[in-house]
């Protein structure tokens, strides 16, 4: 009786479950003994309550269950604690088990949201971005690993980011290496990497005569500068051999060749001592073997002087001249700065700038020239002294960093005049000093495009400060300003209302002639608003008037008045923005409803979700989209659920096939993500299936460029990026099974007989259909007025042929006009392969009228120039029709008893493509018949 075994603890977050097995016993009591440590009173005060309550919070009476077990459920606080089950007089304690305190991420989220949102944008992403993107993921991972299920705002974009990093760093690789000592070489990478370490690189060192080795990464140390473009690697010191270092990166090996031996040292030396001019000097010093410190280029002319002067006949004594030179330079430079920092004199200022050797654009300098500038020299030393006795800089970098800043305050003064006031003199004022300042190229593009955007409206304040009518009306016409019908200005009128204007920007241009223009504009207004309000338009071109008188750019804007109308049918605009807007909203809705180019319509939505799926995610989302909707849309807000709706199920049916992991789920997952993939035989399923997840779990088993997916170590599989890769895949031979080949296609139109005419009565339902193999893609295009397929189809739709190898669709052709008709299929079946075919028909939905050809009292003669099959008379008053004679297109008819000058009758005909007509033949009492159509 009594406890049988130990008592067992599982820990769950706050929670804690003790079980545990109990002999010939109806009940246990289950008693929590917390940590000796556990400060409670402050406990007590936490959750309100009393030590008698907390005590009752910690015992639980549970009865045994059928299985001879108990088991209890306690929230406890952090620490340490154990727990006792008691039954019938037994106990036993468990081993002791451990609460942790729920970690507060709130700081730690904060501070990764930070970095992400401080990161670079996508379209601007370098290798230089690298680390900081490294960081941003390492605070990520930190709250990660804390709680798996954070909410941390930014994942996305931080994700797309890598993403680019990765494809970037795919192609980087060493520009340049070379020795700077024995013990030390540099790389250099042209567009700068940052973030890279010992374990992006090995280096393996082959000195001669000795067997090759490859440092380990504990061996080499290495850093880089903030760039990112120059990396330093320390290493043992290799004085005294000679022989080669490879450094691979990234696959590439890159190989430093060197000579450090008593030979190559001596030679070094003996090159520093006939070194007779500063260049020739500054070589020879930094020859690696002589593995010399502090040497500044800038100081160059003084080293010269000093080993001239001295014994350096070792590397020792050149070091020595090295140090000597410097310090009696560093005083120089000390006493440079404190010139620059005191004096009041122009003369004192400018050559201490001089003889420190920074970059102040001197007016001595046969490289400067100032006319190109609109600054004048004077006004540029004035800037910078007062800088520099404001800043009071402490060294050279110190006073050229002053020097800099004043340079850079100099441009973005000028750009942001030209901003403030643009003209074609302030741009080009602006360029001047950007040409003659700048030498980063990034920041002379983003400021060059700064001034690019201004030239429009610099334009049009030309023209109005020139009283250039011409030019100012073509000024607002090449910066696409609407509103220019408006009030049917002449150019005259146009420069007396701009008269004394001048704008910062388009846009203020844009409100100045909006605001110009409201008198014309309400009843304007009120005639747009009377011509939608039914929803109906009567005639297109009156629409498009009433938007032309209201500024409102209709090129290009829908096929048919009728959509603007439908879709704002019963709005009452009250300003030109919401009808540009809605112009704008019908231009997107009626793409959408009848582009081949999904995509194109869809970038303009600028959905974030939709950009980050990438070219071939893209793809995929526009197929699902036209898969999920049949009907048109009628708002801008429509498309845009429907998109999402699209992205979501694209997602959902990419994660199921990349966590499929049997060979139902497969089959299951493939269902719904192939097209055509649930038309095929069951059994031709689960075998695709099968084979695909083979592929899936083989590691290496996928090598196909049109293939995006990577093997995951972790998962033992490989992930797929889109579903058009699942498709290539399902495709390739090794899972479907077939070799390359051709896919038999046929078409076949069942509602157009062995004539290939639409006629009147078929011309609303007309079925197009044929026969391919099951599963398979039918991708339909049909063009009015064609015999091929160039330009835009007029309808589109996609079908899948079923299990029985046979595809249709009914469409209504009632909008096309008579004349030819181009349909065009081409199928893909599951394995990849396609075929095409196509047939041009003839919709005629109209029997032509006749004319008379030749008329007397007793014969009619028509021509309905077109092949009449049957011709019926009707109706006769005072004639009497005793034949009637067809011949392809023309019909004779013969008459008896003309006699009076109410002759008549009436008769219907029937071309050889069942159209009908009716019509009335009459006499004018002499020789001469009419025939028309009642």
């Amino acid at each position: 009786m009594g406890i049988d075994g130990k008592s067992y603890v599982t820990v769950d977050g706050p929670n804690a479950t003790v079980t545990a097995m109990v002999e010939q016993a109806d009940s246990a009591t289950i008693t929590i003994n917390p940590d000796e440590d556990l400060d409670v009173d402050a406990l007590l005060e936490e959750l309100d309550i009393t030590a008698e309550e907390l005590e009752a919070m910690l015992t639980e009476e549970v009865d045994v269950d059928e299985d001879g077990m108990v088991s209890a459920t306690f929230t406890l606080p952090p620490g340490t604690h154990t727990a006792t089950v008691e039954a019938d007089g037994a106990s036993n304690t468990s081993e002791p088990f451990t609460i942790e305190a729920e970690a507060d991420l709130s700081e730690d989220i904060a501070a990764a949201e930070l970095a992400i949102s401080e990161l670079v944008d996508l379209d601007d992403v370098t290798l230089r971005d690298r680390a900081s993107i490294m960081a941003a993921r390492a605070l990520v991972d930190a709250i990660l690993e804390v709680d798996e299920d954070a909410e941390i705002d930014g994942l996305d974009d931080l994700e797309a980011l890598e993403a680019a990093i990765a494809d970037l760093f795919e192609d980087a690789a060493i520009d340049d290496a070379y020795f700077v000592t024995t013990s030390s070489f540099n790389v250099e990478f042209d567009g700068g990497i940052t973030g890279l370490d010992e374990e992006d690189f090995e280096v393996t060192v082959d000195i001669e005569g000795e067997d090759e080795f490859t440092l380990t990464s504990d061996e080499v140390e290495v850093t880089s500068n903030e760039e990112g473009t120059v990396y330093t690697f320390v290493h043992p010191d290799l004085d005294g051999t000679e022989g080669d270092v490879t450094v691979n990166f990234n696959d590439e090996d890159t190989v430093l060749e060197y000579d450090f031996t008593e030979d190559a040292l001596q030679a070094a030396v003996d090159a520093v001592n006939a070194a007779d001019n500063d260049e020739d000097l500054l070589a020879a010093l930094q020859a690696p073997v002589l593995n010399l410190q502090n040497v500044n280029p800038d100081f160059i002319g003084a080293y010269l002087e000093e080993i001239d002067g001295s014994f350096t006949n070792t590397a020792d004594r050149i070091q020595n001249a090295i140090d000597r030179a410097n310090a009696e330079f560093e005083e120089t430079v000390l006493e440079n700065i404190e010139t620059l920092n005191t004096t009041t004199s122009v003369e004192d200022f400018v050559e201490a700038l001089q003889a420190l050797g920074v970059n102040f654009f001197d007016e001595d300098d046969d490289d400067v020239d100032f006319d190109d500038v609109d600054i004048d020299y004077s006004e540029l030393l004035q800037l910078y002294f007062d800088a520099i006795q404001e800043a009071q800089p402490e060294s050279v970098e110190e006073v050229q960093a002053v020097l800099t800043a004043v340079q850079e305050g100099v441009v973005a003064d000028a750009v942001a005049d030209a901003v403030e006031a643009p003209s074609n003199d302030s741009i080009t004022r602006a360029q001047g000093f950007i040409d003659f300042f700048l030498s980063d190229e990034d920041d002379i593009d983003e400021l060059e495009e700064v001034l690019a955007g201004l030239e429009d409206v610099a334009a049009i304040n030309d023209a109005i400060a020139d009283a250039d009518d011409d030019a100012l009306v073509a000024a607002l016409e090449d910066a696409e300003i609407e509103g220019l019908e408006i009030g049917d200005r002449d150019a005259e009128e146009f420069g007396d209302l701009f008269e004394d204007e001048s704008f910062a920007t388009l846009a203020d241009v844009q409100s100045f002639l909006d605001e110009a223009n409201e008198e014309f504009i309400d009843d304007a207004l009120d005639t747009l608003n009377d011509i939608i309000e039914d929803g109906e338009v009567d005639d297109d071109e009156d629409l498009e008037a009433a938007l032309t008188a209201l500024g409102v750019d209709t090129d290009d804007a829908f096929d048919d008045g009728d959509v603007f109308a439908n879709l704002f049918a019963g709005t009452t605009f009250s300003s030109i923005e919401d009808v540009r807007a809605a112009r704008d909203e019908a231009r997107l809705v009626n793409r959408v409803n009848t582009t081949t180019n999904l995509d194109s319509a869809f970038l303009e939505l600028e959905d974030e979700d939709y950009f980050n799926l990438g070219t071939t995610g893209r793809s995929d989302v526009t197929r699902i989209f036209d898969e999920l909707n049949d009907e048109d849309f009628t708002s801008e807000e429509d498309i845009r659920a429907a998109l999402t709706e699209a992205i979501t199920a694209y997602n959902e049916r990419l994660d199921g096939v990349n966590n499929a992991s049997s060979i139902v789920q497969t089959r299951d997952a493939l269902r719904e993500a192939v097209q055509g993939f649930d038309q095929l035989e069951g059994s031709t399923q689960l075998e695709l299936a099968e084979n695909f997840r083979d592929v899936v779990f083989t590691e290496d088993a996928i090598d196909d460029d049109d293939i995006d997916a990577e093997f995951d170590e972790d998962l033992g599989r490989y992930v797929f990026d889109n579903l058009t890769s699942v498709r290539n895949l399902l495709a390739d031979d090794d899972v479907s099974g077939v070799d390359d080949g051709t896919l038999d296609t046929s078409l076949s139109f069942t509602s157009l007989a062995d004539s290939e005419v639409i006629n009147a009565e078929e011309v609303d339902s007309v079925d197009i259909a044929g026969e391919v193999e099951s599963g398979s893609t039918v991708a339909v295009s049909i063009y009015e007025g064609q015999t091929d397929n160039s330009g835009d189809a007029d309808i589109t739709f996609t079908t899948t042929s079923n299990s029985d190898e046979e595809w249709s669709e009914t469409v209504d052709l009632s909008g096309f006009a008579d004349g030819d008709v181009f349909i065009e299929a081409i199928a893909t079946n599951i394995s990849g392969e396609t075929d095409d075919e196509n047939v041009t028909v003839e919709i005629d939905t109209a029997l032509n009228d006749p004319s008379v050809t030749s008329s007397s009292a007793t014969e009619i003669v028509a021509d309905f120039a077109e092949d009449v099959a049957n011709v019926n008379v009707g109706t006769e008053t005072g004639v009497d029709v005793t034949n009637v004679s067809t011949a392809s297109n023309v019909v004779t008819f013969t008459i008896d008893g003309a006699d009076t000058d109410t002759d008549s009758f009436e008769f219907t005909a029937e071309d050889t493509n069942g159209n009908t007509g009716s019509y009335t033949a009459e006499f004018d009492g002499t020789d001469t018949w009419t025939i028309t159509t009642p």
